[in-house]
């Protein structure tokens, strides 16, 4: 696994792997992430590999309101949740598969806007464990196991928080999937 530095030549080389279906150990708002191109079958099957996991159901995550909108199609009440609570732990189903946010945290939100779509942004941790908060950790959690990350940013000790809230929006109706720190009313 490529660690890069935090700077442009770091993204732009992230970037680049994630364009060529690669996966990321990357740091975000709540938690490290493994992060592909959502779009990118390659990525989705290493995601998968890597976690141990069946489902396709992901949180993805992006630049800005305005690169969601080029992907996806947003109705009124959910362009208003976001242009609410975004940036922010916010998720919005989209389709049966993705929920996506724009993220608080910019070092996420570069990696979207560098490798120009959102992006899958699972936890980085195998399927039934915890979140990872820190990059040793996360890191260590794939380095015996025959998937792995491609690249990754070290970004030491995240805070603990709780993953995003995710929300979805039926006929104008918002109902909570999951709560996190956003409290919808």
């Amino acid at each position: 696994m490529l660690v890069v530095k935090n700077n442009q030549a770091g993204l732009k080389k992230a970037a680049a792997v994630l364009r060529a279906g690669g996966v990321a150990l990357w740091p975000s708002d709540t938690t490290y992430i493994l992060a592909g191109v959502f779009d990118n079958p390659a990525a989705i099957k290493k995601i998968l590999q890597i976690k141990q996991r069946r489902s396709e159901r992901f949180i993805l995550i992006a630049a800005s309101l305005a690169q969601v909108k080029k992907f996806f199609r947003f109705s009124a009440a959910q362009e208003q949740l976001a242009k609410k609570f975004w940036p922010g732990p916010l998720s919005i189903a989209i389709g049966s598969t993705f929920a996506v946010r724009v993220p608080a945290d910019t070092a996420a939100r570069d990696l979207a806007a560098a490798a120009g779509s959102p992006l899958i942004a699972t936890s980085a941790n195998r399927s039934g464990r915890p979140p990872r908060y820190s990059f040793n950790t996360a890191s260590r959690e794939f380095s015996r196991q025959k998937y792995q990350p491609d690249v990754a940013l070290n970004a030491g000790q995240l805070p603990k928080v709780l993953p995003s809230t995710v929300v979805k929006v039926a006929r104008g109706r918002v109902t909570v999937l999951r709560q996190g720190p956003i409290v919808i009313r």
